[in-house]
This record gives C-alpha cells, structure tokens and sequence, in this order.
C-alpha cells in the first residue's frame, strides 16, 4: 500500500546504513513490520456490520417501502361498508341500513402522485441516511485506531527510553561504586529512571483504553497482537485532484439535505393539493330494512362526485403555507452544508500536506539527536561532559522519536479520512 519507514530512511540516506542501522532497528522497530495485510479495512468492515445504528437504519428503509406501496395503492379503487342500526321504542332494536360503496379518483389536486413521488424520495433519503451513518462510524473507528498506533507507539518508544535509563544508571553506579561518579550523578540518573517507569506505565494503560474504546466502535474483543502484527500504514494521496469536489459530490449528508429539500417540496405539492375539489368516479348501493312487514327497500346510485374540504377554519390554507416555509429553509441547508464540506476538506487536506512535508524534517532531526546523544554520552565516559547534559540530549531524543510517531499517526488518519469523504473507499 506504501513504502515501510524503513525503506523510506534508507532511501533517504543510502550512504550512512551501517552508521544508523542500529538507530534505525531501535526507532522503527515496530513501524517496519508493514505487511500486504492491512487492518484499518477489516476493522472498518466488521464495524459497519455490528453497529446498531446502522441496523437500525435499515430497518427503517423497510418501513419506508411499505410506504411506498401503500401510496400505491392509492390510485386504486377504494370499497366501503356500512352497517347502522336504530332503537326504537321501549329499546328495542330496529334494523338499521346497510351501505356500500366503490370510490375511483379521478382527480385529487395531485396528492396520490406526489404522495408517490414522496415516498420514493424517502426511499432514496434512507439509503443517504444509511450512507451517512456508515461514514461516521468509518471516521470515528479511523480515528480510534489512529489514537491506539500513537500511544502503542509512544509505549515502545517509552519501553526503549527505559532500558536506555536502566543501562544508564547501572554505569553510573558502577562508576560511583569507584568513585568516578558523584553522589549527585547517581541521585539524577536514578530520577530519570523512576520517571521513565512511571511514563512507560502510563503509555501502556492508555493502550489498553484505546484498545477498549475501538473495540466498542467495532463491536467486538480487539487484543494489542492482533493490531501491532499488522500496523497501518500512510496512504499516498493525489493531491493534484479535485479532493474538495469530489468530497461535495458524493458527501452523504449533502445527498441527504439535499433529497430532505425534495421531500419538503412535495409535502407543499400535497399540501397545495388539499386546497382543490375531489372528483371521484363513485357507486353506492344502500339497503334498508322494510316495515310493517315491507320487503327491503333497496337504492343504487353512481356517478361522478365533487368533494371539498377546507380544513376547520381553513387549516388546509394555514398548512399550505407553513409547507413552503420549511420548503425554503431546508433550501437553505443545502448551502450549509457544502461549507461545512469545504471547511471540512480544507483542514484534513491541510493535516496531511503538513504531516508530509514535516515528515522528513523530524526524520533528520531524529537521527541527529541520535548522534548527539551518542557523542554526549561518550564525552561524559571521557569526563568532558556532565551527566545533565547526556540527559537532556536522551530526552530530546525520545521527544524527537513522538514527534514522527505523531506525524505518522497524521498521515494514516488524514489519508483515510480523504478516502472516506471524497468516497474513493466503499464501505457496504
């Protein structure tokens, strides 16, 4: 997918491995074990199939198409059936009339086909919505196991700067054992020490937070080998092409504003519709109970029927126009949106062209520190250098190696966030 860490210092320095090779085995250790097999895809995968939301959004759409053949239906004949019945004196029960009925609309203002043209909308709004949900998630899971690399990362850095620490006081003690070292120098490598201890601690308990935590994105048990076998590697970005249109194009939440904004206008159309007559094509037929021992009186009727309805006080009016207000502001979340987008783009873009291009600079400054440290350390053996120094050169380097493992994490995290918003990678 892309070149190991290893491969990238090599290349960038072909004439000076045997010097650094040891420097680069002890900072990289971890990062150069990049293989084919990537873990961001199936983590992404497995957390799209076992969020509930996402379900849940599913579940839903199917609600929709039952909508939408319910709108169907709509268009068809409708049959009615009445019964009544009467009391008559002393309560007793009188037969009541029987009714039927068989309605064919002929004309409704519009409602039935724009009830139609809404409920295929709301179709196509679920699957945005759906679509919307599973990029969350995909950023939200990037993000997570971004955060894990970092610390894991900074653990094996803080384990390295450790035994770096340990080594350092057993010489020291050894060297003030035969009074070469002072008391002080003893007293200030063993802090040292204990500090990197207890950082070291606090790396690998934020590992196993963060572990936690993309588990729960996941939605299932991640163990620390599964993720350090296989870790995630920076993504190569065409920066030449259009990233911020691409993103406008296919972002799920403008597709989603923008079909909500579709539906608005036809809840006005069926609103509108409500303001014209109904004509129906219409057969009746009631039955009536005979008295005094008369037979049943039966009528047939059928004809064209004109109904209207204006809603009590004139609702239907009032309804009307409230459909066009929010018809015109969800309008305006169409433009929100695409800012939001840009802004959006804008800065991630941003986070990858300043990771990449820091990238190199902190690589150099990491083997320099290297160099320093090493040259400190011997001038101190030699007696032409104090312990503080050694030690502030040690801890610029352990700052040196966090900065490229942050940097790495920026790379990683901003190349698939590209990926994600500009719609470059599927997710199901």
């Amino acid at each position: 997918m892309s070149k190991s860490y290893f491969a990238i210092i090599l290349s960038f320095h072909p004439k000076k491995l045997a010097k650094y090779q040891v420097l680069i085995v002890a900072l990289l250790v971890s990062i150069t074990h990049h293989s084919i097999a990537s873990p961001l895809p199936e983590l992404l995968e497995t957390a799209v199939r076992n969020n509930p939301n996402i379900s849940s959004k599913r579940q839903l759409r199917r609600s929709y198409e039952t909508d939408k053949m319910a709108a169907r239906l709509r268009f068809l004949p409708s049959i009615s059936y009445t019964k009544s019945g009467m009391a008559g004196s002393n309560n007793i029960a009188v037969p009541g009339s029987t009714f039927y009925a068989l309605s064919l609309p002929l004309f409704d203002g519009g409602a039935a086909y724009y009830g139609l043209k809404k409920s295929d909308e709301q179709l196509t709004l679920s699957d945005y919505v759906i679509a919307e949900a599973t990029t969350d998630i995909a950023v939200k899971v990037v993000s997570a196991y971004c955060e894990w690399y970092k610390d894991y990362e900074k653990s094996l850095i803080a384990t390295d700067y450790v035994a770096k620490q340990e080594s350092y006081f057993d010489v020291i003690t050894e060297r003030y054992k035969r009074g070469v070292s002072s008391k002080a120098d003893l007293a200030l490598a063993e802090s040292k020490l204990l500090q990197a201890r207890s950082e070291r601690i606090s790396y690998v308990t934020q590992v196993s937070t963060d572990l936690a935590n993309l588990a729960v994105l996941v939605g299932r048990h991640i163990i620390d080998s599964e993720l350090s076998e296989n870790i995630e590697a920076p993504l190569e970005i065409n920066l030449d092409s259009d990233l911020i249109g691409l993103a406008v194009l296919n972002d799920p939440t403008l597709k989603r504003v923008k079909s909500e904004n579709l539906i608005a206008y036809d809840d006005v159309k069926i609103a509108r519709a409500q303001l014209f007559p109904q004509i129906m094509l219409q057969a009746q037929k009631q039955k009536e109970p005979g008295f005094s021992g008369a037979s049943d009186i039966s009528n047939s009727f059928y004809g064209i029927t004109v109904q209207y309805f204006v809603g009590s006080g004139l609702s239907s009016f009032a309804s009307y126009q409230a459909s066009k207000i929010r018809a015109k502001s969800s309008s305006n979340n169409i433009n929100t949106v695409i800012n939001e987008i840009t802004m959006r783009m804008s800065n991630v873009i941003g986070q990858y062209k300043s990771a990449a291009e820091q990238q190199k600079f902190v690589r150099n400054s990491t083997i320099l520190s290297s160099e320093v440290t090493d040259s400190y350390y011997r001038q101190f053996l030699q007696g032409n250098k104090p312990l503080s120094e050694v030690m502030n050169s040690v801890r610029e380097l352990e700052t040196a190696k966090i900065g490229m493992v942050t940097i790495s994490s920026n790379l990683i995290e901003a190349s698939w966030k590209i990926l994600l918003f500009t719609a470059q990678y599927k997710l199901d």
